[in-house]
């Protein structure tokens, strides 16, 4: 299984957190209440991988920052000089990252203060020599974070994890558990699909019976009953609901399972999955189709009294409507029918059923 840090949304968010550190930023990192990733881990790892020089600790609420930093980084001097930013940073060593977190909607106007006042007095070093801090905020509105500064900003976790990172976590993980099988693609997109950027029900899902995917609604009631952080979703980014996943704002998939239209949207996210997988199979199999019936068809062709000048060209519907037409044999008039009904569900939007979907003869086609 490919671990979820060094999938491309992931890795790209660190990316970019190092890039500002190199650039003098302090940074504050607001993240959803539920993000189950462990940024706060990863970045340190990431951080002394990189030759930072990290002191790293979680916030209590009880004490006031300042106090907290000068305490937890043993920054107290002897001659009675009074504890205050400006001193905090004149302490700190050059270079030197201070990565702190816990720090939650209560605790984070005191922060929030110290930060920008951090940021004035961090813009009288130099860059290279800059000591930084950067602070995880949990479960905090992005309305709430300062603004952006010369030496201050801030990176919320929107939009990190795309499609394309379920999807490959989904498949790295469905392979490593048995032989090949060309319908392992489809599975890890209808997965990717339901779950989002959720990688707790990802985990999940990839342990389900295939066949319960296509009943979105039943199987993610399963796992919201399973899942315990499950409960304390709302339809808020911060609270862990509504993330952007590839510039589409999305809900949490729990959260549309009490919704009045939740079930309609969840059958629309199967339906994605499978469009997005079989349509090109069955465009394979129209032209593999169309090429079994060149030799067969009487010439010339005619379509809506129009002469026929590349057979490739002409669609599923009408390649079934000319196989009635001139009788061939069986199996091409069942290969075209088939093709047309699983085409025309899609094309109107309805997903197929687990048989259809996973029928061993749909996958084995060369491109």
């Amino acid at each position: 299984m490919i671990p979820r840090w060094s999938l491309p949304g992931p890795s790209h968010f660190v990316s970019r957190v190092l890039g500002n550190l190199r650039e003098g930023q302090n940074l504050v990192l607001p993240v959803p209440a539920l993000v189950p990733i462990g940024i706060e881990t990863e970045l340190e790892r990431a951080l002394v991988h990189e030759g930072w020089a990290v002191s790293g600790f979680m916030s209590e609420d009880a004490f006031p920052p300042l106090d907290q930093l000068f305490e937890v980084l043993h920054l107290e001097e002897t001659s009675g000089t009074p504890r205050s930013v400006a001193r905090l940073r004149q302490r700190l060593s050059p270079g030197q990252i201070v990565l702190v977190h816990g720090i939650g909607i209560d605790s984070w106007p005191s922060w929030g203060a110290l930060l920008i006042e951090y940021e004035v007095a961090s813009r009288d070093v130099s860059v290279f020599d800059r000591p930084l801090i950067i602070v995880v905020v949990s479960g905090v509105p992005l309305d709430q974070m300062p603004d952006q500064a010369a030496a201050l900003r801030v990176l919320p976790w929107w939009g990190v994890i795309g499609e394309f990172d379920t999807v490959l976590y989904a498949y790295e993980a469905l392979r490593g558990r048995g032989p090949p099988n060309p319908r392992l693609r489809l599975v890890a997109r209808i997965i990717a699909r339901l779950a989002l950027w959720d990688f707790d029900l990802v985990d999940y899902l990839l342990d389900v019976e295939t066949r319960q995917l296509f009943d979105p609604a039943l199987v993610l009631g399963q796992a919201a009953r399973s899942l315990e952080y499950s409960v304390a979703l709302d339809a808020r980014w911060e609270a862990g609901g509504l993330q952007s996943i590839d510039g589409v704002e999305m809900k949490h998939p729990f959260l549309l399972l009490a919704g009045a239209d939740g079930c309609s949207e969840l059958v629309m996210r199967l339906w994605a999955a499978h469009a997005a997988e079989i349509l090109p199979i069955l465009e394979l199999h129209r032209r593999a189709l169309a090429q079994r019936m060149l030799p067969l068809l009487r010439k010339p062709i005619f379509l809506n009294e129009e002469e026929v000048q590349d057979i490739n060209d002409v669609e599923i519907g009408a390649l079934a409507y000319l196989a009635r037409r001139q009788k061939l044999n069986a199996s091409i008039l069942h290969d075209a029918e088939k093709l047309r009904r699983l085409r025309n569900k899609l094309a109107h939007l309805v997903p197929l059923d687990a048989e259809e979907a996973l029928d061993r003869n749909l996958f084995p086609i060369a491109g």
